[in-house]
C-alpha cells in the first residue's frame, strides 16, 4: 500500500479472469447506475461506451472515462462490451457493490465492482473490479479484451504523469499528493 504524510492515495485494483462458468444475475433498468460508500461515488452508463465517467473522492472527480473493449478474432476493429446487448444489472443503487452483465450466444461478460470509500477528507478510496468472462459456443474463442482508463486526478488533466512500474502496476501523479496505482492479476 502506498503511503506518506503528504501522500494522498487513490488505489485501483482489478482482477481479470476467464472462467467458464454459469451464473444468474437478477435484471433490472440500467440507467447510469451509482455506487456509493463514505467519502466516495463512482457512476456508470452501462449502455454506452462512456461506461464509468465520474469517480469522485471527498467532492473532488478523478475519472474522465474508464470502461472495457472486446475483439473476438485476430484483426479487426474492437467494439464497447455494452454492445454485446442489454446490460443485466444486480446492485447499484447507492450501495457499495454492484454487477453488470451482458450477454449474447457467443460470451458472457460479467463486471462485479466494489467500492470502499475513506473518511470525510482522507482522500482515500478503494475500487475493485472483477471481470469474469464465459465463452458460451462449443469450440475455442479468440477473445482480445481492452481495458480503457483515463484518470484526471484532482480534477486537474493537464499535470497527471504516469510511469510502468512492473508489468502488472502503472503508478498515476498529480504534482506530489496524489497517486494511484493500477493492479491487474
Amino acid at each position: 500500500m502506498l503511503r506518506g504524510p503528504n501522500l494522498r492515495r487513490l488505489v485501483l485494483l482489478s482482477a481479470l479472469s476467464l472462467a467458464a462458468v454459469a451464473g444468474i444475475a437478477s435484471s433490472s433498468d440500467a440507467a447510469p447506475l451509482t455506487l456509493t460508500d463514505q467519502n466516495s461515488v463512482i457512476e456508470i452508463d452501462p449502455n454506452s461506451q462512456a461506461g464509468m465517467y465520474t469517480w469522485q473522492v471527498d467532492g473532488t472527480d478523478n475519472l474522465f472515462q474508464r470502461w472495457f473493449w472486446y475483439r473476438i478474432g485476430s484483426a479487426g476493429p474492437e467494439s464497447s462490451i455494452d454492445t454485446i446487448s442489454a446490460p443485466t444489472v444486480t446492485g447499484f443503487g447507492g450501495s457499495q457493490d454492484g454487477k453488470l452483465t451482458y450477454e449474447n450466444a457467443a460470451l458472457r461478460v460479467e463486471i462485479k465492482y466494489s467500492l470502499v470509500g475513506g473518511a470525510a477528507g482522507s482522500l482515500d478510496s478503494d475500487l475493485g473490479e472483477q471481470v469474469r468472462i464465459t465463452n458460451k459456443t462449443m469450440g475455442s474463442l479468440s477473445l482480445h479484451l481492452f481495458e480503457y482508463t483515463d484518470f484526471d486526478l484532482k480534477g486537474t488533466p493537464e499535470d497527471d504523469t504516469a510511469s510502468l512500474v512492473s508489468p502488472t502496476a502503472v503508478l498515476q501523479t498529480d504534482g506530489t499528493s496524489n497517486i494511484i496505482a493500477i493492479l491487474i492479476g
